[in-house]
């Protein structure tokens, strides 16, 4: 009788540790999206192209690095076009993180950007600059 319950006591400590593991590696996930995620963007870069939402003109592509830095966002365009850093928002929504953001050289000049982080890839990243009152459409594409 003793030899069973040893037996069983046998099989439960590696299930028990194996569910203990497992709840431990769930805390840093749900820490980062308590904090809105930024720890899952945060210190993250994307390469990819950068090309205008006109059919006329799309292949009109230029390469183009989106980085997230301490709370912020930029690309590597924006900054040599003079706009600074942005302070990004972000909310979950179907398992993703939507980030939006507008980075601000003047009153009538500016970037809105949008987007969506799996986990891994950007998608649906969209940035709508408007100068002067006219605004361009364009799309970025992780490689």
């Amino acid at each position: 009788m003793e030899q069973k319950q040893n037996q069983k006591i046998v099989y439960f400590l590696p299930n028990l540790k194996i569910f203990t593991l497992l709840i431990l590696m769930s805390f840093p996930t749900a820490y980062a999206m308590d904090n809105g995620g930024r720890d899952v963007l945060d210190g993250k870069s994307f390469k990819g192209k950068m090309y205008w939402d006109n059919p006329w003109i799309r292949w009109v592509r230029f390469r183009d690095t989106i980085e997230f830095k301490d709370g912020m966002i930029s690309s590597k365009l924006s900054i040599k076009s003079g706009y600074k850093p942005a302070t990004y928002t972000m909310k979950k929504e179907n398992g993703n993180i939507i980030f939006t953001a507008r980075s601000i050289r003047t009153e009538n000049d500016y970037f809105e950007w949008s987007g969506e982080f799996d986990g891994y890839t950007l998608k649906n990243v969209k940035m709508a600059w408007t100068n002067d009152g006219e605004m361009r459409h364009y799309i970025f594409k992780q490689k």
